[in-house]
């Protein structure tokens, strides 16, 4: 026997049990296998068979559309012919009468005669619309299927089937319906029901032949045949066809039956073909096309599956075979295999146990119940046990029952598991203490049967390791003490996703968030939305070692924004790497500094803009800082003293220098004085010094200030203020000199143009009193000049331009200067508007054309320009007291003898003149000066001796000349009245004179001396006076005060205002806007009577509108 097999028998004869358990293995599979099998090759012999009856089955279901297809033409045609004969439905028909019972019977016996010569039809019907038959060729009744099929047919034009039902012993009858439509008849005659549905016909046929025409597809296989269809009563009926051996005929018959389940599944399932097996039989259906019916086919089991059990004991004896074959090979390959390893077995231990005994580890080798068969020497020195002693014993008698992990726990692990199993555990030492080891094992199993054989583990000392995490767990909980304890908001986040892990309770309390939504949320979540981008470029500059992060902004929970500074440190929590954070909220000292920041620029700011000199020095007098004051004042720049010795002091005043030192250390305070200093260029410069000692942060000297202002800028502006103050006592007095003379001219002017409308033209005194006239009016623009002078003159300010001014006075300016004087204008036409009054403008520039003239006795040149400047306070040093803004500048230059500065320095005093003593009044200067201040502007003058002089009038731009005043320039008309007026007027000869006047124009007078007796005269007499002229100033009561209380009693009444002089001018302005009517002292009779019409006349426009 071969070596292989007899390796075969000993393996049975040692392992008995081992080969009952392969024989019924095996056996079982093989019986699992062939049941399988033997179900599969019958699925496939009934597909097989029902797909050779399938092939046969669409043959037959052909023939029997075609056979539908053909009987429902038939009746078509049928159908067709009965509608050219509408008297068969009882339809009228003219030329056409309804046939007899008889004759109807007999027309349908010949139609079904010609139709049976080429189909086997039994029957025809016509039924009318109702349903009623109206003609047949059977004696019988008409079946109910047909009938039904016949009303079904009325709606349709396809027409309608019914059927198949019995009509006979062996036959089965089908009816085919088709509705009639009227037709005309071929004799031309016009059929009243043309188009219409008249009634049906139903045509029956004999099924009989079709289904011995489906029954025989099975006689092809030699097998029985049956035909299955279900008729019009919704029953089955099964046709048969049997071979009649006797006669030598094939026998049909059909009986009523229950369709088998195949056939039912058919129709169910709606599918062409169904095949099962049902008890000795398999059964096949198929459905016809077009018709309720179906073709079955029966065989017997034992003719379909014949081939089945010859096939499968064919297929199970050749895998039979292979498998033994296999089996050898296997356990022939095994043995071969069993014998190598044994031998690379034992190198292999040769080689384990050379590793084990120089191993520092424990390598250990168990038995399957656990006692020792191995152990290395390492051993002694990890427990203190030599190797023999713990062989053959177990090592869990070393173990601590108390510790959840024991010897036993590992080795029961290492027998359920396949792979490797780890674990840390502790064994008792020889010396009796315990030490912690890492325990590695792996069991070994049988290659064949896969039982245990052997238990390998290997032992590590890890007993300092153990100290070590002990040890790092108490540091790790002083730290989470510390952590938690911290006053200091502390958080930590993960590395990667930079979500919160640990939070301390100060960071809860500082940031509202409770712990859990602190965990919930990143980094992020607590940024403001804007500082994203700062996020992300801090996340990466702490990536890159960073390890603090100043002025990060964070939002608390109740969305206020506090700015941080962040120390972060790297630390791993187990496996993650995560950030530890200590925040330190520097919200107030950002804001202490930023408050420091903006104080310390406002200093700058006042320290470089003062308009007085500062600076300071250490105490060596070295220069530490020098603002813009000191660099104008002194001439040296901050760069060129900063760092330097004062520079100011000469050798004279360093002993005057070093006193004040000392006065200044030794009082505390800052000590002033007049002194002079060292200007860059050399000059000495008078200023006020004051010197103050710096102190730092301990109260000890650090340094000095010193602030200087210059006194000559001083001197000037005191000479101004002297100067101002001279020319308005001097005003003052001017305009009571004007007031006064105006009353008096009032009178002089009024008696004196009495006198001259009363006296005829040739009376001799006439041209004495026109003298008289001449002198006042001479006197009255005397008091006009004072009066402007002392800017007490009412103006009547519009917008204008100043072009037009000086072109609407050229040629009278012409006519005004000598032939050897040329004048030039130079008028910019895009100059601005000003408000000014025209007719003051006008004598101002008369004014300084005078005066230009005056300084050209043997002629010259004059040029007047206009342009649009903007002053800034500084115009050349003509006007630094100017209001910094827009201007429109009129200058008139001439190239005569000019002006001394002595000269300059009172040009505009009143009665000040370099003219000869009978030449000039001097009030012409300070008129103009007047005028134009008391318009808001700057008069100036520039002048060099023998190089001419240049005057310039500055006046402020308004915006647009849209709000220009409309003058009246019409020439007024004196026109006498009627009216009542309220006189009042506290100078008596004034009043005398008003009243001679206004009454002599026709007016009814009312005269008062004061406001109060004014008030009891319109108390008196009511609503009859029309118009008040009242002064502006009285005494007890201002004309102001009495225009207001009357106008309470009287609103609509018209007041006129007359003064020669007020200190109140608003007062004045106010009662003009009011809609008061004004006129100035000195008048003529011709001048009041026109402005006491012009008032009464626009106070009645303005009642009537």
């Amino acid at each position: 026997m071969p070596e292989d097999q007899l390796y075969v028998v000993e393996s049975f004869r040692s392992r008995p049990w081992r080969t009952v358990a392969i024989v019924a293995a095996t056996t079982v599979c093989f019986a699992s296998v062939g049941a399988v099998r033997r179900h599969a090759l019958r699925v496939d012999a009934v597909q097989s068979w029902a797909a050779r009856s399938s092939v046969i089955a669409r043959l037959s279901s052909t023939t029997a559309s075609n056979w539908l297809t053909t009987r429902r033409g038939d009746t078509r045609l049928l159908a067709l012919s009965a509608g050219r004969s509408p008297e068969l439905f009882g339809i009228p028909t003219p030329g056409q009468p309804p046939p007899t019972s008889a004759r109807l019977a007999e027309m349908l016996s010949q139609s079904l005669t010609m139709l049976s010569q080429l189909h086997s039809y039994t029957t025809i019907w016509l039924f009318d619309r109702q349903g009623n038959v109206l003609g047949t060729t059977s004696a019988q009744p008409p079946p109910a299927a047909a009938r039904r099929a016949a009303i079904a047919s009325l709606t349709t034009d396809s027409g309608q089937t019914a059927g198949p039902f019995p009509a006979g012993p062996r036959s089965l009858t089908v009816a085919f319906a088709q509705r009639v439509i009227a037709t005309p008849p071929k004799t031309g005659h016009a059929n009243p029901a043309a188009g219409q549905v008249i009634g049906a016909v139903v045509l029956t046929s004999d099924a009989a032949p079709l289904l011995t025409e489906l029954a025989a597809w099975q006689n092809r296989t030699g097998t029985e045949a049956t035909s299955l269809v279900v008729g019009a009563d919704d029953s089955v009926y099964e046709f048969t066809l049997t071979p009649d051996r006797r006669r030598g005929v094939i026998v049909g018959a059909w009986a009523k039956t229950i369709a088998p389940r195949s056939t039912r599944a058919a129709f169910a399932a709606r599918s062409d073909t169904t095949a099962a097996v049902t008890g000795s039989r398999v059964e096949f259906a198929t459905r016809i096309d077009g018709l309720p019916w179906a073709l079955r086919r029966r065989e017997s089991t034992d003719v379909v599956f014949a081939s089945v059990d010859a096939r499968l004991a064919t297929e199970m004896s050749t895998a039979a075979a292979i498998i033994f074959m296999i089996v050898i090979i296997v356990i022939a390959r095994r043995q071969t295999s069993r014998e190598r390893k044994h031998q690379e077995t034992a190198e292999s231990e040769f080689r384990y146990r050379l590793l084990a005994d120089n191993a520092t580890d424990v390598i250990a080798r168990h038995a399957p119940d656990g006692h020792i068969v191995y152990v290395s020497p390492a051993v002694q020195a990890i427990l203190g046990y030599r190797p023999r002693q713990l062989e053959g014993t177990h090592l869990s008698e070393l173990s601590n029952d108390e510790d959840a992990v024991t010897m036993d726990h590992i080795l029961d692990q290492l027998r359920v598991t396949n792979g490797a199993y780890r674990a840390e555990h502790r064994l008792r030492h020889a010396n009796g203490r315990y030490v912690w080891l890492e325990t590695t094992g792996r069991a070994i199993r049988d290659p064949v049967w896969g039982n245990v054989t052997e238990l390998v583990t290997a032992s590590r000392d890890i007993d300092a390791r153990k100290e070590a995490e002990s040890a790092l767990r108490a540091s790790e909980e002083e730290y989470r003490v510390l952590f938690d304890a911290n006053p200091l908001p502390m958080w930590a986040f993960d590395a990667d996703t930079c979500r919160f892990v640990a939070v301390n309770d100060a960071a809860v309390s500082h940031y509202g968030y409770s712990r859990e939504e602190f965990l919930e949320k990143t980094i992020y979540d607590i940024r403001p939305a804007e500082d994203v981008l700062d996020v992300q470029r801090n996340v990466a500059l702490v990536r890159e070692g960073v390890k603090e992060i100043h002025g990060a902004r964070h939002r608390k929970k109740d969305g206020s924004v506090i700015v941080v500074d962040m120390t972060i440190h790297e630390v791993r929590l187990g496996e993650r790497a995560t950030w530890l954070v200590l925040v330190k909220d520097v919200t107030e000292a950002v804001r202490t500094a930023a408050a420091l920041r903006e104080s310390n620029e406002f200093v700058r700011a006042l320290f470089d803009s003062s308009p007085v000199a500062i600076m300071a020095t250490d105490m060596d007098l070295h220069v530490v800082q020098w603002n813009g004051a000191a660099e104008r004042l002194f001439g040296w720049t901050a760069e060129e003293v900063i760092g330097k010795p004062y520079p100011l002091a000469s050798e004279r005043m360093l002993p005057e220098l070093e006193r004040s030192r000392a006065r200044a250390l030794s009082e505390g305070r800052f000590i002033d004085m007049h002194v002079q200093r060292i200007h860059r260029n050399g000059a000495l410069v008078d200023v006020s010094l004051s010197a103050g000692v710096i102190r730092d942060a301990q109260m000890q000297p650090s340094g000095f200030v010193l602030l200087a202002a210059d006194l000559s800028e001083r001197a000037r502006l005191e000479s101004q203020l002297r100067h101002a103050q001279k020319m308005d006592a001097v005003g003052q007095l001017a305009g009571g000199i004007a007031h006064d003379f105006n009353n008096l001219l009032t009178v002089v002017t009024g008696y004196a143009g009495i006198l001259l409308s009363e006296l005829p033209k040739d009376e001799s005194i006439r041209p004495d009193i026109e003298e008289i006239m001449g002198a006042a009016d001479r006197a009255g623009v005397l008091t006009r000049q004072l009066l402007a002078f002392s800017r007490q003159q009412m103006l009547e300010p519009r917008v204008l331009d100043l072009n037009e001014v000086v072109e609407g006075m050229e040629q009278m300016l012409r006519r005004v200067l000598p032939a050897d004087i040329k004048v030039t204008t130079a008028l910019d036409p895009s100059i601005g508007w000003v408000n000014a009054d025209p007719g003051q403008l006008e004598q101002v520039l008369m004014n300084l054309i005078v005066n230009a003239r005056d300084a050209m006795p043997e002629g010259g040149e004059l040029t007047i320009e206009t342009m649009d400047v903007r002053l800034d306070g500084m115009d050349g040093g003509e006007r630094a007291d100017a209001v910094p803004g827009d201007y429109v500048m009129l200058a008139v230059s001439d190239t005569g003898t000019g002006i001394t500065k002595t000269a300059q320095s009172r040009i505009f005093e009143p009665f000040f003149t370099t003219k000869e003593r009978g030449k000039g009044t001097g009030l012409g200067l300070s008129t103009a000066h007047g005028i134009i201040t008391q318009s808001g502007g700057y008069l100036t003058v520039y002048s060099e001796p023998d190089l001419g002089a240049t005057f310039k009038v500055y006046l402020p731009r308004v915006q647009s000349g849209a709000e220009a005043d409309v003058v009246d320039t019409s020439p007024r008309t004196v026109t006498r009245g009627a009216e009542a007026i309220l006189l009042v007027e506290d100078d008596d000869a004034v009043r005398v004179t008003a009243t001679r006047i206004l009454e002599r124009a026709g007016y009814t007078i009312y005269s008062a001396a004061d406001g109060s007796e004014a008030l009891a005269i319109h108390d008196r007499i009511g609503s009859r006076i029309d118009l008040v002229l009242t002064d502006m100033i009285m005494p007890e009561m201002s004309g102001r005060e009495l225009v207001a209380r009357i106008r309470e009693r009287q609103p609509n009444i018209a007041v006129l205002v007359m003064s020669g002089y007020t200190e109140q001018t608003s007062m004045r302005q106010s009662l003009v806007d009011s809609g008061s009517a004004f006129i100035q002292k000195p008048f003529t009779p011709e001048g009041l009577s026109a402005k006491v019409r012009e008032a009464l006349n626009t106070a009645e426009i303005a009642h009537s509108s």
